[in-house]
Formats: structure tokens, C-alpha cells, sequence
């Protein structure tokens, strides 16, 4: 299961208190994820891993 969408103020937060962490890294790159960012949720093994849209569209090759 993915999804696409912005990174709202209160989505944020909710994830970094799920997480009990201080900020949201990108899987991908590794930088910070910040609130009005395009972002894509991928459900990996229970667990949501974030990446920065353009990101996770890099990981994918055009034929």
C-alpha cells in the first residue's frame, strides 16, 4: 500500500509522536521531511517508510 499526498502541520506531528522521534527523514536521500512537502507513504513489513515524492519516483526506472 502507497500513497501520495502534502505533508500537513497536524500529520506531522501526529507521525512524529507515533514514531516518539524528533523529525521525519526520507528513506531515500536521508534528509528531513518538512510539513508542505509532496511525500509518498509506503507500508513496508507494518511499518511506513517516508520518501519525498521525487525521491521515491527515482528509485524506479523509465524503459
Amino acid at each position: 500500500m502507497q500513497r501520495t499526498y502534502v505533508m500537513s502541520n497536524s500529520v506531522y506531528r501526529r507521525i512524529l509522536k507515533l514514531r516518539n522521534a524528533e523529525r521525519i527523514l526520507c528513506e531515500r536521500c536521508g534528509k528531513e521531511i518538512k510539513p508542505g512537502q509532496k511525500v509518498m507513504a509506503k507500508l513496508s513489513r507494518g511499518k511506513f517508510k517516508y520518501y519525498h515524492k521525487e525521491c521515491y519516483e527515482s528509485l524506479w526506472l523509465d524503459l
